[in-house]
């Protein structure tokens, strides 16, 4: 045990020094770890503040996207049933007629090479007629397609 302390007090400024040392670089590596666990922390903390506000902002435009669908599937009931009323009210509105005039329709038959056909035997549909709720929906649906893509054009 003599030895040791000999060899210590011989050499204590050696040590004094390497502790020293030792202590520093410890203090200052743990300073660097505490500064960037701060900076991940607050990065952590910035990029939940973004997803928060994204998913405010997706959750918004969803909740337009689908009040702008019901509406449209509201407003188009209203119109489709409003037209239907329209055409039941005045049911000779949409009709045609070809019996016996060739030039407001294509014949259903070709001609033959021998110049007569169908229609000039008489054998051709006397009068086509329009399924006028089938008109009514297909137009209203055309015009609240063109509503309902205005209508998303908008949103974004």
């Amino acid at each position: 045990m003599p030895i040791v302390i000999e060899f210590i007090k011989t050499y204590w400024k050696q040590f004094a020094i390497a502790g020293l040392v030792m202590f520093l670089f410890l203090f200052g590596y743990y300073r660097g770890y505490e500064h960037e666990k701060a900076k991940y922390e607050a990065h952590l903390n910035e990029d939940a503040r973004l997803t928060a506000i994204a998913k405010a902002e997706n959750d918004l435009k969803i909740k337009q996207a689908n009040q702008v669908t019901e509406n449209i599937t509201k407003e188009y009931a209203d119109a489709v049933a409003k037209i239907n009323a329209y055409y039941k009210s005045h049911p000779r509105i949409i009709s045609l007629c070809n019996a016996g005039s060739t030039t407001s329709s294509v014949s259903t038959a070709s001609q033959s090479t021998s110049g007569v056909d169908a229609t000039t035997n008489g054998t051709a549909q006397d009068a086509t007629q329009i399924d006028l709720q089938k008109a009514a929906q297909e137009i209203e649906q055309c015009q609240m397609l063109i509503k309902f893509e205005q209508e998303q054009e908008s949103i974004q």
